[in-house]
C-alpha cells in the first residue's frame, strides 16, 4: 500500500513515521504539501484512516455501500480503515 487518506495530523505523522514510503494525505481539511495529495490521487489502492468518533465515518461507509464500490474495512481502536481497489470502482467521483 503505498498511500492514503487520514485527518490532517495524522496524515502528516503517518507519512512522516513512514519516512514517505507511505503517502498520507489530509482529508476534509487544508493541503499543506498538495504534492501528498496529487500522488495519492492517482494510486489505484487507496485507504482512508478514520478516528472511531469522526461523524463522517458512518455516511462514508453508507456512501461507499451506495455507489457499489468495493472495499476492505478494518478496525484497530482508536481508528477505522476503509482499503479500497480503485480499478474495481471508485468514490473519487463522489467524495
Amino acid at each position: 500500500m503505498r498511500g492514503g487518506y487520514a485527518p490532517y495530523v495524522t496524515s502528516y505523522v503517518l507519512t512522516l513515521q513512514s519516512k514517505e514510503e507511505v503517502v498520507v494525505a489530509p482529508y476534509r481539511s487544508p493541503d499543506r504539501y498538495p504534492r501528498y495529495t496529487e500522488f495519492v490521487n492517482q494510486l489505484d489502492r487507496v485507504f482512508y484512516v478514520f478516528e472511531d468518533q469522526d461523524p463522517f465515518l458512518a455516511g462514508f461507509q453508507g456512501a461507499l455501500d451506495r455507489q457499489g464500490v468495493s472495499y476492505e474495512k478494518i478496525g484497530k481502536e482508536p481508528f477505522t480503515v476503509f482499503v479500497i481497489d480503485r480499478t474495481r470502482g471508485s468514490e473519487k467521483e463522489w467524495l
